[in-house]
């Protein structure tokens, strides 16, 4: 009585486990179901590597718009880096510059 109840238990709890794995895996009887789920996947990825690369890939990859923007706003403003800079920080430079 008490071991075969014990061993049931355990096989309907394996088969609902594999039955809730299944579903949130996408598997939902056919193979068919995994390749859609993968597809959406995919397009997702895809969707977030075309919102992010304008704004943040791009600017990496040329900064030479970025830092004319700077120039003429200094220039426009009648600024210097040293001015703008906050109170106790030296002012940036290029660790990959020559040195002067």
């Amino acid at each position: 009585g008490h071991v075969a109840h014990a061993s049931v238990d355990s096989s309907i709890w394996a088969l609902y486990s594999s039955a809730c794995i299944q579903t949130l895996m996408g598997y939902h009887g056919s193979q068919r179901a995994g390749r859609s789920g993968s597809w959406a996947v995919a397009a997702l990825v895809g969707a977030i590597a075309i919102a992010v690369y304008p704004i943040i890939i791009a600017p990496m990859l040329d900064s030479s718009e970025y830092k004319g923007k700077q120039k003429q706003f200094l220039e426009q403003k009648q600024l210097t880096k040293e001015q703008i800079q906050p109170v106790g920080l030296g002012v940036w430079s290029d660790p990959f510059s020559a040195k002067k």
